[in-house]
């Protein structure tokens, strides 16, 4: 393909200029997040076989197609691809997203483009858009990238601005690979992610939180709610009793008791009966 018929392709696919196809992508796994397309059956055709048969087989459809399974920026940079020839990306949720579209519709090419880029670009800040994406669509065995950032990187990638905007699934995954950051570290990001998962339960609440929600205790009964799926891989006995004073026990979200045991077993292992649901770890993450 000449230099001057990819840009010519390129353009009609970004103008929708004589396009005679509509593609609608509308998934439950990304509310608020859709997109429509304008095509051309011939050039999508052409590219693929799951497209030509779906435009020009026995049972062609519509001249609207509407996707649900993929994300929308996974079929832009399908549709991309079939205009230029080219993985066109900017970011590594971009590629990834893409990938999964290039399985779907059959185009190993494309799938191994999209895993070269992912390995190639993926930097701290990729990792949790990365992840959420990857563990939304149950496609955890392609984490490897992200994997090794987040062992090679681990302070850069809790202290990214993404971490505390990213899904509890994705705080889990990233805990288990945390190496060489202090506890407190951890604890301190994971928090700052909590309070974060709050703000739209404060802004449900508004203007009458103290009221409503039960002012400070309400807040501090939705932090515990928050952050109790996380305690098994939280190392509170990692801490120094001041490190705990300070950092996890100021939070507001521990029963008087479970405090207690916490800081007891802190100063001296097995001095009293650990609460069911922490974990027992006093080792740094190393």
């Amino acid at each position: 393909m000449s230099r001057s018929a990819e840009f010519s392709f390129s353009e009609s696919f970004e103008s929708g200029d004589l396009a005679d196809v509509e593609i609608s992508v509308e998934s439950a796994h990304f509310p608020g997040q859709s997109a429509t397309f304008k095509a051309h059956k011939m050039i999508m055709a052409l590219q693929n076989d799951v497209f030509r048969a779906m435009f020009y087989g026995d049972f062609a459809k519509e001249d609207r197609v509407v996707i649900t399974d993929l994300h929308p920026e996974g079929v832009r940079g399908l549709l991309r691809y079939f205009y230029s020839g080219h993985l066109e990306v900017k970011t590594v949720h971009q590629a990834a997203c893409t990938r999964t579209a290039a399985a779907k519709y059959l185009i190993p090419q494309l799938e191994e483009k999209c895993l070269k880029f992912m390995d190639f670009h993926m930097t701290p800040d990729d990792v949790c858009p990365f992840l959420d994406y990857a563990l939304t669509v149950g496609e955890e065995a392609l984490t490897t990238p992200a994997v090794i950032v987040i062992i090679n990187n681990s302070l850069e990638v809790i202290s990214s601005a993404k971490f505390k905007s990213c899904t509890e699934a994705t705080i889990k995954y990233v805990l288990k690979f945390v190496t060489n950051v202090s506890e407190a570290l951890v604890l301190q990001a994971v928090h700052a992610w909590g309070q974060q998962r709050l703000k739209p339960m404060e802004q449900s609440c508004a203007p009458t939180r103290d009221e409503a929600c039960g002012g400070h205790e309400g807040e501090s009964a939705d932090l515990r709610a928050v952050m109790l799926p996380l305690l098994p891989q939280l190392r509170f006995l990692a801490l120094t009793p001041q490190e705990f004073i300070d950092g996890p026990n100021a939070w507001g979200v521990f029963t008087d008791a479970e405090a207690r045991a916490l800081c007891s077993n802190i100063v001296k292992r097995g001095s009293m009966p650990l609460p069911a649901g922490f974990c027992d770890i006093r080792e740094a993450r190393g």
